[in-house]
């Protein structure tokens, strides 16, 4: 059995990797994609997923907690895709 202060900090732990580690890493999954596609010779496309990042980011209606709003981190990945499209 877990102990009640266990449970707290487990809980607490989730919620921080909810909602501040998972956004960080697509956040950064979106960067490094964006910069191994430049490197492929993809420029144009690099500067579409950029762009697209950038539409999201302005304009703010789909952030992660970590960012100052409450979508989850498939939102925001879908928000920049249908941006990207």
């Amino acid at each position: 059995m877990v102990s009640p202060g266990a449970a707290v900090t487990i809980c607490t732990w989730k919620l921080l990797l909810v909602a501040y580690v998972a956004p960080a890493l697509l956040a950064g999954s979106l960067q490094t994609a964006r910069k191994f596609v430049e490197h492929m010779g993809l420029t144009a496309e690099a500067q579409r997923l950029e762009a697209a990042v950038g539409r999201v980011y302005r304009d703010g209606k789909v952030l992660t907690p970590d960012q100052g709003g409450s979508a989850r981190t498939r939102d925001m990945a879908q928000a920049v895709l249908a941006a990207y499209r």
